[in-house]
């Protein structure tokens, strides 16, 4: 999650890309299954993105530090 609310690197990311970055790809096929099934990620064909809700958590979150 915390990759794909990187500002560094802008939307959408790759299950490739994901999967390269963590060095597992089955790791990263993994946890996108599981943040897409908690609702913080969308999914459109093979690139992700995160949902409104948690780039706005991270933007509130980001405020109190």
């Amino acid at each position: 999650m915390l990759m794909l609310l990187h500002m560094d690197h802008p939307w959408p990311w790759s299950i490739r890309e994901i999967g390269r970055e963590l060095g597992n790809e089955l790791l990263a096929a993994y946890a996108i299954v599981s943040l897409h099934a908690a609702g913080l990620i969308h999914r459109t064909g093979e690139f992700v993105f995160p949902a409104r809700t948690a780039t706005r958590f991270q933007q509130l979150s980001s405020t109190f530090e």
